[in-house]
C-alpha cells in the first residue's frame, strides 16, 4: 500500500483502537470504497458537519475524570491525590 492518507489513517486507528474497533473501522472503509453511502446521497459537507458534531459530543465523555468511590486517607490537604480519580 502506498503512503497516502488512507494508509496513514489505518496506521493511526491501529495504534488507538482495540482489535474489535479496528475491524469495524476497516470493514466500514471497505464498504465505502465499494460504494455504500450510509445515508449520504451526494458529496456535500453534510458528512463533515455530522462527523464534527459526533467528535465534539463524544470526545470529552471518554476521557473525563470522575471522582471515584474511594475514601481519602488525608483530610484538609493541599495535595491532589490522582488515585482518588479514575478514567471512564
Amino acid at each position: 500500500m502506498k503512503n497516502n492518507d488512507l494508509h496513514k489513517l489505518l496506521i493511526n486507528i491501529s495504534q488507538k483502537f482495540s482489535q474489535k474497533e479496528y475491524e469495524q473501522a476497516k470493514t466500514t472503509l471497505f464498504a465505502m470504497l465499494n460504494g455504500v453511502t450510509f445515508g449520504f446521497d451526494d458529496l456535500s459537507p453534510d458528512f463533515l458537519r455530522e462527523a464534527d458534531d459526533i467528535y465534539f459530543e463524544y470526545k470529552n465523555k471518554k476521557n473525563k475524570l470522575l471522582k471515584s468511590q474511594f475514601k481519602k486517607t488525608v483530610n484538609n490537604c493541599n495535595i491532589i491525590q490522582f488515585s482518588d480519580y479514575k478514567k471512564c
